[in-house]
């Protein structure tokens, strides 16, 4: 099931310029009964790992979004390290000890044209637009080293290369497509 909603997205988006990943996106929603409900961690992740591999076999970039509750206890992320992480958490300060690409970090936020209803808020780390596309920075060309895509190596920058080296977080599949980082996880 999950690979034939993967398989429908890349259908319903072919004729785009897609320039962020396709998202699966599970979750329980308190006012909604759905018959997924109360599966299992292992099928939970299966389901993750058979949508991310069909987005990406389709040659678009896949993401995973969660809460902290399934970060803990509704599916193994250890095993979707291969794809970039997108945690709700609703917080003033990030102090998820992980490694995830884009943060949702309120429900309650306020833009223009939205009609003064509350709207989710997230954080992006990584310049996808730029990256799937190709683009030039500054600089020129993504290059190595430049783990967040900016030009430069910065404490973050380092701070992220050290977590990779020691284990504490992987790359995700896009980081080691650029060549940011070494089989070892060590910046170059």
């Amino acid at each position: 099931e999950a690979v034939e909603e993967a398989n429908y997205i890349l259908e319903r988006v072919k004729q785009y310029n897609v320039t962020l990943p396709i998202v699966f996106d599970w979750e329980k929603l308190d006012d909604v009964p759905a018959r997924t409900y109360g599966l299992e961690s292992e099928v939970l992740t299966d389901a993750a790992l058979a949508f991310c591999q069909t987005i990406e076999a389709g040659g678009l970039e896949a993401m995973i979004y969660f809460n902290v509750y399934y970060a803990c206890y509704g599916m193994y992320l250890e095993e979707l390290t291969d794809y970039p992480f997108w945690l709700a958490m609703y917080s003033t300060i990030m102090d998820y000890p992980y490694k995830i690409d884009m943060w949702q970090y309120t429900e309650n936020g306020r833009i223009k044209g939205a009609s003064n209803k509350d709207v989710d808020l997230s954080r992006l780390y990584v310049n996808y637009p730029a990256l799937i596309n190709g683009e030039k920075f500054e600089n020129g060309l993504i290059e190595k080293g430049d783990i967040d895509f900016d030009g430069n190596i910065s404490a973050s920058d380092s701070r992220l290369a050290l977590r990779f080296s020691v284990g504490l977080d992987t790359p995700s599949s896009l980081q080691r497509k650029i060549g940011d980082i070494d089989k070892n996880g060590m910046a170059w």
